[in-house]
């Protein structure tokens, strides 16, 4: 080392003194020459190890480097993965807070209900305990009555028999007597119906006419008809009216042939027997009676009828036919219920009727269709009135049969599902709802729009009709939680009395006004409670809410770190899968709308027109119109009145310029001057003020001061802002 030292610095290759700057193995090995290689030292061979050990430490280093890069990306990674998770925990945390809310107030609120429904129970109990005592001693009271006028009865009854009976039996005898000489003189007799009323004004010549016409038709039934011994018209002669006519023989042998043979007689002719008036009255009652019982109808004929038909603790809702009898519908709903009519039509010989339970937020319709009305004006008006209903369910007898398969059949289920109902009726013949001595028929339907609901449906015969008794059951029934939120509001009236009692008419500076304001306003703030809006039915979803709700606050999260590219990137790919979201769950569900629409023009356009939101062009024309003093109420010629006057207006305002801007055009600018600040303020008032204050807009949110407009008005708060201004400026009242 010591022989290095002492060598002389040169920079040149003959130099004794190797250039360390420019040491490698082909270089060292030129500098060096054979005189100097004996003297040379083992430093070249240390440096070469060195440098080979730095070679190494260096590449170690930059793997080292490498590799905690690597991990530091993967660590934040982990951590962005991590502060999502929290995120997500604490929305469910914060969901299933609100729901243990809900659930506990629905359960407060059934257990009260069930505190005060015991109650009343109690004090119903207690009084039907007093009225039952009370009916006890009035039966006492009214048992000892009976016996005595049992005993006063039996007395009479003793003293009258002898007489009474007697001459009752006589009484029931001689009627007997008369009833059988009647029909046995009726016997002999028929009533023929369909003869037209002869017009000539001679009754000689209007009976002989009816004669040859009873014989030209009973001879077209048989030849061996006798000719009658008598022919009348009862009734008294009304001219345009046909009269039945009384025929009789002298035997009831040609009565008997006729009426045997009445399949024969001409058409619109018809024969029959002559009855008295108790053969009469019996038999109207048995065929009321069997038409009674071969229909399932109320057969409620009016108002009065309707109002003798009622059940204890029940509402009788009713709709009878106006113009006929037979039909119509109607429905007993128990009054612990809370119920109201929500509608009640009579249409095209239809019956609706809807009942709302608001309780269960459902609506009960029956409806009767007798079948022989206009069938597609029934469809049309059934399928409004369920659009009308979301939560519904329909009872009726429609006497349309499920177990066809007709073009009617397959468009009255299309309209039941375009509406969203299903029917409940099981179609097979084992559950028919009509079975009459010739076929079994689905005329008597049930239907609803009810989702996830469990219903038990049973079909139970009865003897009272061949319609068979619907019993259904709705098993499963749970009204949706109205989701209710808490929310910050300022008391204004509180906040106007605080700024009122407090003087600050000593601040001059408006920051310590803008301060005090804002201070009044958090004192004033007080804690609400409001029911949040149920999202729309038709392709909003709660997938689509919650992606919104992520979405939205992740982009809070990133504008309170607006550097953090992670939540960027988060926010970007939450905000693009929720567009995308919409953008597929609308499309899907108006797919689904118009699939239902194929058959249905009407609804298609609707559907259309709803989307495009186009709406429906209203006249705005006015009815009159006055003109030079005189009133035009003709729509052409209002119509061409507006046509002159707009069409004359422009040369009209022309002729009212002055000719000094015809001729130049420049004097008619405006002159703009190009003032760059406030040089004067024209004087003000408290009024002034006031005015401008009045004619705030209350709905316009708060700006960068956070003061919303409804707090400005408070009479001393607007004092001290007048104060500070005169005090600012100079000037003013």
């Amino acid at each position: 080392m010591s022989l290095l030292e002492r060598s002389p610095t040169s920079t040149r290759g003959g130099g004794s003194q190797p250039d360390l700057s420019k040491l490698s193995n082909m270089a060292a090995d030129s500098l060096i020459s054979t005189r100097k290689r004996k003297r040379e030292c083992e430093c070249s061979q240390d440096v070469k190890e060195i440098r080979s050990e730095l070679t190494g430490m260096t590449s170690l280093l930059e793997q080292f480097i490498e590799s905690n890069a690597l991990i530091m990306s993967q660590m934040q990674a982990n951590i962005s993965d991590v502060k999502t998770q929290i995120t997500e925990i604490k929305v469910s945390n914060e969901q299933t807070l609100c729901l243990l809310r809900d659930s506990s107030a629905d359960v407060k609120s059934q257990i009260n209900y069930i505190k005060s429904s015991t109650s009343g129970m109690e004090i119903e109990q207690n009084n039907i305990k007093t009225h039952v005592s009370q009916l006890e001693n009035k039966i006492s009271v009214g048992e000892n009555k009976i016996k005595s006028l049992e005993s006063e009865l039996s007395n009479l009854k003793l003293a009258s028999t002898a007489g009474s009976s007697s001459h009752a039996q006589s009484l029931m005898n001689e009627q007997l007597i008369r009833e059988v000489q009647d029909r046995k003189e009726r016997e002999k007799n028929i009533l023929v119906v369909g003869v037209p009323e002869q017009t000539s004004s001679v009754a000689e010549e209007r009976l002989s006419k009816d004669e040859a016409e009873i014989m030209c038709i009973t001879g077209s039934v048989s030849n061996e008809i006798t000719k009658p011994i008598k022919i009348i018209r009862i009734g008294k002669y009304n001219a345009g009216k046909n009269r039945r006519i009384k025929v009789c023989y002298d035997t009831p042998a040609p009565v008997k042939v006729l009426l045997r043979n009445r399949d024969k007689l001409p058409v619109n002719i018809k024969m029959f027997s002559d009855q008295t008036p108790s053969q009469q009255k019996y038999l109207q009652g048995v065929k009321d009676e069997l038409i009674r019982r071969q229909n399932s109808e109320t057969w409620i004929q009016n108002e009065t009828q309707a109002k003798e038909l009622q059940l204890p603790n029940y509402t009788h809702y009713y709709n009878y036919r106006t113009d006929k009898i037979g039909g119509g519908v109607s429905a007993f709903v128990h009054n612990n219920l809370n119920h109201s009519l929500s509608e009640s039509n009579y249409l095209d010989g239809n019956n609706y009727l809807w009942i709302r339970l608001e309780k269960f937020a459902l609506e009960v319709g029956l409806v009767y269709n007798p079948g022989h009305t206009n069938y597609k004006r029934f469809l049309e008006t059934y399928d409004s009135q369920l659009q009308l209903r979301k939560r519904a369910i329909v009872f009726g007898d429609f006497n349309i049969d499920l177990l066809k398969k007709e073009k009617e059949i397959k468009q009255y289920k299309a309209v039941l599902k375009e509406a969203g109902f299903g029917l409940l009726n099981k179609i097979s013949k084992k559950y028919c709802t009509r079975h009459s001595t010739t076929r079994k028929s689905i005329i008597d339907h049930v239907s609803s729009n009810l989702k996830n609901n469990n219903f038990h449906m049973a079909i139970i015969n009865s003897s009272l009709s061949d319609h068979k008794q619907i019993y259904v059951e709705l098993k499963k029934f749970k009204p949706i939680p109205k989701i209710q939120t808490k929310y910050e509001a300022i008391d204004y009236t509180k906040l106007h009395a605080t700024a009122k009692e407090d003087k600050i008419d000593d601040l001059n500076d408006f920051t310590l006004l803008e301060n005090k304001i804002k201070e009044y306003m958090q004192d004033s703030k007080t804690i609400k409670m409001k029911i949040l809006n149920k999202p729309q039915k038709d392709w909003i979803n709660k997938d689509i809410l919650t992606g919104i709700n992520q979405r939205n606050y992740i982009w809070t999260e990133h504008k309170k770190n607006p550097e953090d590219e992670s939540l960027e990137t988060e926010f970007k790919t939450k905000r693009d899968r929720t567009a995308k979201l919409i953008r597929d769950t609308k499309n899907s569900y108006y797919y689904k709308e118009f699939t239902k629409c194929i058959n249905k023009p009407k609804h298609m356009w609707n559907l259309i027109n709803k989307l495009v939101n186009n709406k429906g062009k209203e006249s705005c024309a006015p009815p009159k119109l006055m003109v030079d003093s005189k009133l035009i109420t003709n729509s052409c010629d209002i119509c061409e009145v507006f046509n002159q006057y707009f069409s004359t207006i422009g040369p009209l305002l022309a002729e009212q310029i002055p000719m000094r801007f015809h001729e130049n055009f420049n004097v008619a600018l405006p002159h703009t001057t190009n003032a760059s600040e406030l040089s004067t303020l024209d004087p003000y008032s408290a009024d002034e003020i006031n005015k401008i204050i009045d004619h705030l807009d209350s709905n316009s949110s708060s700006g960068l001061d956070e003061i919303n407009t409804k707090v400005i008005p408070s009479t001393a708060l607007l004092q001290c802002g007048i104060n500070r201004l005169k005090r600012v400026i100079g000037t003013g009242p």
